[in-house]
C-alpha cells in the first residue's frame, strides 16, 4: 500500500501506532542518476510525528518509520513517508514508500522495482548503442569523403 491508504488504516484503527510493517521504495527519475529512493525491504516501527526529533519536521504526514537493527532494537534512523522533504508537499502515491504487512510482500514489490529499473536500463543501453552507432557512421562517411 501506499502511504495514503496506510494513513487511512491507521485512522480506521486497523495499524497502530508502535506496529511493525516492513517498507520498500526502489526508483529512478532518471536511470542514468542515482536512485530517487532507495530502501530496500525493512522492518519498521510505526511512529507519530509528534515523537520526531525537534530538528526533524515533516510538512504532510502525520507519521514516519523507525527501522529496527539486528537486534530488534529501534534505530535512530528516521523512514519518511515521502521520499524527499520536496515531494513531502504532494499528495497521493507519487514519492511514497511502499508498506507492506509482511517480509515477502516487501522483497516481491522490492524485486519488482527493481525489474522496471533493470528494463529502464536496457532501453538507456539501447538508446546509447544506437547513438554510438550513428556517430560511428556519421565519422566513417567524413573519413571517406576525404580520403
Amino acid at each position: 500500500m501506499f502511504y495514503p491508504e496506510f494513513e487511512e488504516k491507521v485512522k480506521s484503527g486497523e495499524i497502530m501506532i508502535g506496529d511493525l510493517m516492513w517498507v520498500t521504495g526502489y526508483y529512478h527519475n532518471d536511470v542514468l542518476q542515482k536512485p530517487t529512493r532507495h530502501v530496500p525491504p525493512t522492518l519498521v516501527q510505526v511512529m507519530a510525528n509528534n515523537e520526531l526529533p525537534q530538528n526533524q519536521n515533516i510538512l504532510l504526514s502525520g507519521y514516519h518509520f523507525r527501522p529496527c537493527g539486528k537486534s530488534g532494537k529501534l534505530l535512530d534512523r528516521v523512514l519518511y513517508s515521502y521520499e524527499s522533504s520536496a515531494n513531502r508537499y504532494n499528495r497521493g502515491d507519487r514519492g511514497s514508500i511502499h508498506i507492506f504487512f509482511t517480509e515477502d510482500e516487501a522483497k516481491a514489490a522490492y524485486v519488482a522495482a527493481a525489474l522496471v529499473v533493470k528494463a529502464q536500463l536496457v532501453k538507456a543501453e539501447q538508446l546509447a548503442a544506437d547513438n554510438f552507432a550513428h556517430l560511428h557512421t556519421e565519422v566513417d562517411k567524413r573519413i571517406a569523403k576525404n580520403k
